[in-house]
């Protein structure tokens, strides 16, 4: 007795779990050197009538998405700001370009 990923449901199902992996691996945001896992399961159920019910299961297991910190600083009030008030700044500073010399040839 032969039985088929495709009589079983699983291709479709195997081939969608392949490319969920795929779009994991080459996601910048996850390492790609990681392990990932597709794991099929098939229960038998027995059912009335010597009839077997099939029921297949496919479980992926991904690679977590790194997550980069941003730093944040506070003031005595409790406010927040992405730069550190208390750094001092050039608001601007004006630079005027130097003239070309002529090269003599």
């Amino acid at each position: 007795m032969e039985i088929s990923l495709e009589a079983l449901g699983l291709d479709e199902l195997l081939k969608s779990s392949v490319e969920e992996v795929m779009n994991n691996i080459t996601d910048y945001n996850t390492d790609p050197r990681k392990t990932r896992k597709i794991t099929i399961e098939i229960d038998v159920q027995p059912i009335a009538g010597n009839k077997l019910e099939f029921i297949p299961k496919i479980k992926t297991k991904l690679a977590s998405i790194n997550c980069v910190s941003i730093p944040f600083y506070y003031d005595g009030e409790g406010n927040l700001y992405n730069e550190n008030p208390d750094q001092y700044r050039i608001e601007q500073v004006n630079v005027k370009p130097m003239k070309k010399e002529k090269q003599n040839a």
